[in-house]
């Protein structure tokens, strides 16, 4: 009888792991159908924290004629410039930057302020891909993801270095609402990435 039990205990158990995996592959195939749309509004804020300093970027992005307008403002460490008298030395820590682009059909077609420091892609997170041998981890509920990130240049399709990074993501049935990445870099910052679509 207890062969039984602990037999029948190892049947629900695989079963129960099938359908987490078949759950997940629907899952991440539907993040990815979504995050592929570029929203009508979405909003970034980045913020990296290094050596007790943080510096922040907040980006905009808005629907309008046939293209997207996105404002941003981002922080800099301020840098020592040379003249021939030696060194200027920066007025203050950090130097922010702002301006605006027009993309139209993904790309940048006009240029307002100062030059952006992210891809059209990266304001949108539309270079984003969700597979399941990306994460580790997991936890799938209706209408949300949270892991632990095993593999990030896959998982952002860009070369990064980095550790630790972790990722939660919101949805619907028709859109994603948040996606919110963190990790320590290769330098030791901390960096927090949120999307907020609209």
């Amino acid at each position: 009888m207890k062969k039984r039990i602990i037999g029948i205990a190892c049947v629900c158990a695989v079963a129960a792991l099938s359908l987490t995996a078949c759950g997940g592959n629907k899952t991440y195939g539907k993040l990815n159908s979504l995050i592929a749309k570029t929203p009508s509004e979405a909003e970034l804020v980045v913020t990296v924290t290094a050596d007790g300093e943080t510096l922040s970027g907040e980006y905009s992005l808005s629907e309008q004629d046939g293209g997207y307008v996105v404002e941003y403002t981002y922080e800099r460490l301020s840098t020592f410039d040379a003249s021939d008298d030696g060194y200027i030395i920066p007025d203050a820590v950090k130097t922010t930057y702002e301006g605006s682009v027009v993309v139209k059909d993904g790309r940048i077609v006009q240029q307002n302020g100062d030059t952006a420091d992210l891809t059209f892609e990266q304001m949108t997170a539309s270079g984003v891909k969700f597979d399941e041998t990306y994460f580790s981890n997991a936890v799938i509920d209706d209408g949300s993801v949270i892991a632990d990130v095993s593999d990030p240049e896959a998982f952002l399709q860009s070369d990064i270095t980095c550790t630790d990074m972790q990722m939660k993501v919101l949805f619907t049935d028709d859109a994603i609402t948040s996606l919110t990445v963190s990790y320590t870099s290769a330098a030791g910052a901390q960096v927090v990435i949120e999307y907020t679509f609209g």
